[in-house]
């Protein structure tokens, strides 16, 4: 039998130690107006972790972890999250996104693919669709932050 955890609370209190971290790392040379929309994903990040906290202590439902899912396929995709906040200060923010973002489909897809037992290989217009998807993915969330909500982004050695 699998070992049954408060997933809640995990969850809560990553959440809290995510929110702190974030924002201990805050930059101080931001605008107010620059500020206003990550000091408001913080004040969300910290209400909905301290909701799960209080969830998991009123009505606390033990789950087994990794009970769904291929946990090799979460640790590949964890792996990913941690490259691309890496490689974001290196990079930039578009052409780091293009990259993990092609990944994480190239990622979850052959996984798909193993659990139906169907071991052919994407044809090269899939891997062609997925990057320029990727790509305007990049670009319109590169454009909704910076242009829009005004926070920075890193720029990478392209200038973009």
């Amino acid at each position: 039998m699998a070992r049954l955890f408060n997933t809640d609370m995990i969850a809560g209190l990553m959440g809290l130690v995510v929110t702190y971290v974030f924002y201990a790392a805050r930059g101080a040379n931001w605008s107010p107006l620059s500020a206003q929309w990550p000091n408001a994903i913080l004040v969300f990040m910290a209400i909905v972790s301290l909701a799960l906290i209080v969830k998991a202590v009123v009505a606390a439902a033990p789950d087994p972890i990794f009970d769904e899912g291929n946990p090799l396929r979460m640790v590949w995709a964890m792996g990913l999250l941690v490259a691309w906040v890496l490689l974001l200060p290196r990079l930039g923010y578009i052409l780091t996104s293009v990259l993990m973002f092609y990944a994480m489909w190239f990622v979850v897809g052959q996984g798909v693919l193993r659990e139906e037992n169907d071991f052919r290989q994407f044809p090269v217009l899939s891997h062609l669709r997925a990057i320029a998807i990727a790509a305007a993915l990049a670009v319109a969330s590169h454009w909704l932050f910076s242009r829009i909500l005004f926070v920075p982004l890193p720029r990478g050695p392209l200038g973009w």
